[in-house]
């Protein structure tokens, strides 16, 4: 609910010690350096963009996320157990058929039966 580029102050208590944060969040744009976004053929209707955890969905349109069951903002770990953090992972490790994808949803991780026709 914070505004992009506002940065704003966190205090966390961790094991009865408080530690103060600053956040800075960010919304990628097309055009952010920070960034880079592309498509898969075999997923049509998502846009994902490379994170150093994984590749985030950054955009999912409402049919793509009824069939695949993922979600905007979900970062893809694994394709078929196999580790996916750059754009020739996906295509690589992506199949026809059901594809166990494992994905982080904030600290959770859970795994998802894709089907690719």
């Amino acid at each position: 609910m914070i505004r992009p580029d506002k940065e704003t102050e966190f205090h966390v208590v961790r094991r009865g010690a408080q530690l103060r944060l600053m956040v800075t969040p960010w919304e990628p744009q097309i055009t952010d350096g920070r960034t880079n976004y592309f498509i898969e053929d075999l997923l049509p209707g998502v846009t994902f963009a490379g994170v150093p955890r994984g590749l985030v969905i950054h955009r999912i349109t409402a049919e793509a996320a009824k069939s695949t069951r993922l979600e905007e903002g979900m970062i893809i770990t694994s394709i078929n157990n196999v580790a996916t953090v750059k754009m020739s992972d996906l295509s690589a490790n992506l199949r026809q058929g059901v594809n166990k994808v494992t994905v982080l949803v904030g600290e959770a991780t859970r795994t998802l039966p894709v089907r690719i026709p």
